[in-house]
């Protein structure tokens, strides 16, 4: 139900549609005063549903908030800003991420879709696997290798964090089809089955 209200407003106002027209049809069918006020009551939920939808920023809307940040991060080559989402204990990762951004020069990066954010039931903190499709624009740092569209399947495991942030906690980027390559950096970070 939260996902309808907050992520889908146009499946909510179309409800509330149907209800007014329902109590409305039925208010002139009878005269009653029931049936409209139903039917006005649905009337003036309908923009109510789209305040609420804008006001309410869901976690899957926080976590597709920090892809896109990233992405931003990534084609304007700020390494900082770019692992800035992923967890501070994970030094490791942080590491990592470091040095496989410090040895590109990206020109683009663009998330083309978000195949799925799946939040990740009965963990604590809660956790979402992600997978999203990107493509980059990249070229080596050394200059030995130019310029080159490459498209990736970025699969990164969300933790929630103690201030209510989205950060990653494990990430690992594969070909489009099929499983990890020279250029993934986890190769024990897979998809896992729903």
């Amino acid at each position: 139900m939260q996902t309808i209200l907050a992520e889908q407003p146009l499946v909510t106002a179309a409800l509330l549609a149907v209800v007014a027209a329902t109590g409305l049809y039925a208010w002139l069918q009878t005269g009653g005063r029931g049936p409209l006020a139903v039917g006005l009551v649905a009337i003036l939920l309908i923009p109510v549903a789209w305040f609420v939808a804008a006001a309410w920023e869901t976690d899957r809307e926080k976590i597709r908030a920090a892809i896109e940040t990233t992405a931003r991060a990534v084609q304007a080559n700020d390494i900082e800003a770019a692992i800035a989402v992923i967890d501070p204990a994970r030094t490791d990762l942080i590491s990592a991420a470091r040095a496989d951004l410090g040895r590109f020069r990206f020109t683009a990066a663009k998330v083309n879709r978000v195949r799925e954010i799946r939040m990740v039931e009965g963990s604590f903190p809660p956790e979402a696997e992600v997978d999203i499709a990107v493509s980059v624009a990249v070229s080596d740092v050394r200059g030995e290798m130019g310029e080159f569209r490459v498209p990736r399947r970025v699969l990164l495991l969300f933790r929630k964090s103690a201030d209510g942030r989205w950060l990653v906690h494990d990430y690992n980027h594969l070909p489009p089809i099929g499983g990890g390559d020279n250029f993934s950096p986890n190769p024990q970070f897979l998809p896992s089955a729903p």
